[in-house]
């Protein structure tokens, strides 16, 4: 049965919920018992004794809880009014949209749903790139890396949501909360209450992930191109099996992945690990992993690398492609398509798979069969060992 202060909490109107939460952030339980029974003047009394210190916790607390409260009734709106179903694609790439701004929420449930999958993309991405551009999500742009890793989620009847915040990296102290909240909600909505939820993070959202396990009762984590938060994987005892989806080109990061699986195991926790290596470029590397574009235009792309001298001997890059102009030089030879299939920002599809080629940093689906393997293990059986 809920207390008083869970009543007012539920019921009350957002004001009151802050006044409530700002009780109870300056008193104690009793305090603020005392205070939802009566209003005194006493109480109000005391409230404006508070030193200057005291006074500026007030003034955050109002504000981070005046945003939390507009936040959940702007969420639950927006999931009765604002959902936007994407239409068919190819590959069946299709989903759901929520438009909750500054929150970017998109989701995809197959039939048969055996769990349910939680994306958190870095900085530079978005819950979006993984959805085909089509006319009720402008904004999706179907990104071959993204695209394949999702296609490949739904395949194995994997229920995907994947959420980003606009313009900024996913930090933990600004959306925990919130995403905690949206997961919490969704998955009950949507009819898939009792089933295993897993997440995987990319840069960033790897980072925000394994911060978000410890509010979250995930059953498996995936932390990709990242070596998660330290601290929580320190500060607890309980922790999901995890999975690191590196590579080891990045030697930095590579050395604290490791620092990271030391820890884990120091604890008793499972963890385990994928490295993901330089691909060489060849002339249909492009066209092969790119949906859409042609095998000639793949040819003159590879043309353009080879004959610049960007390539060694077997194909592989010599440098990062983000430091390469490598677009100038495809737009003097006019190779990318014009007219309808020009409407494609083909370079973004193109530059993440030089990343992926160069293998520093850079989301990756070739071992997407290797993390849903592990993730399958993990969700049927999270305590059988590996």
């Amino acid at each position: 049965m809920m207390d008083r202060k869970e009543q007012a909490l539920l019921n009350g109107s957002s004001v009151e919920v802050v006044e409530i939460v700002l009780i109870c952030a300056l008193f104690s339980n009793s305090r603020c018992d005392s205070f939802l029974v009566a209003k005194s003047a006493e109480d109000m009394e005391i409230l404006e004794r508070p030193i200057f210190y005291m006074r500026f916790a007030s003034l955050v607390t109002i504000l981070f809880v005046t945003g939390i409260s507009l936040f959940v009734s702007s969420y639950a709106a927006s999931l009765n009014e604002n959902e936007v179903v994407i239409g068919e694609a190819a590959a069946e790439a299709r989903g759901t949209v929520v438009n909750l701004p500054p929150i970017q929420v998109l989701f995809q449930i197959p039939a048969d749903s055996k769990a349910v999958l939680f994306i958190a993309p870095g900085c530079s991405g978005r819950a979006s790139y993984f959805w085909d551009n089509l006319p009720h999500c402008a904004d999706c742009k179907g990104l071959p890396e993204e695209r394949a890793l999702l296609l490949s989620a739904l395949a194995r009847h994997y229920a995907v949501i994947a959420i980003s915040s606009e313009g900024q990296c996913s930090s933990p102290k600004l959306y925990s909360e919130r995403v905690n909240f949206i997961l919490a909600d969704w998955i009950p909505s949507r009819g898939l209450e009792g089933l295993p939820v897993a997440a995987l993070g990319v840069s960033s959202g790897g980072y925000f992930v394994s911060s978000l396990a410890l509010q979250f009762p995930f059953q498996a984590l995936v932390i990709m191109i990242s070596e998660g938060n330290l601290k929580s994987i320190e500060s607890s005892q309980i922790y999901p099996p995890t999975l690191f989806v590196h590579m080891p080109k990045d030697e930095e990061r590579s050395l604290v992945v490791t620092k990271a699986m030391d820890l884990l195991r120091s604890k008793g926790l499972q963890t385990n690990a994928i490295e993901c290596h330089e691909i060489p470029l060849y002339p249909l590397f492009f066209s092969e992993r790119i949906p859409g574009l042609d095998d000639e235009t793949s040819e003159k792309i590879y043309a353009v690398f080879r004959d610049n001298g960007w390539l060694d001997e077997q194909g592989y890059l010599k440098r990062d492609g983000r430091t390469i102009n490598w677009q100038m030089a495809v737009k003097k030879r006019q190779v990318l398509p014009s007219g309808e299939a020009g409407k494609v920002k083909w370079e973004d599809h193109i530059q993440e798979e030089l990343n992926l080629a160069y293998a520093y940093h850079e989301i990756s689906s070739v071992p997407s069969e290797a993390i849903l393997d592990w993730l399958d293990l993990k969700t049927s059986n999270p305590l059988q060992k590996e």
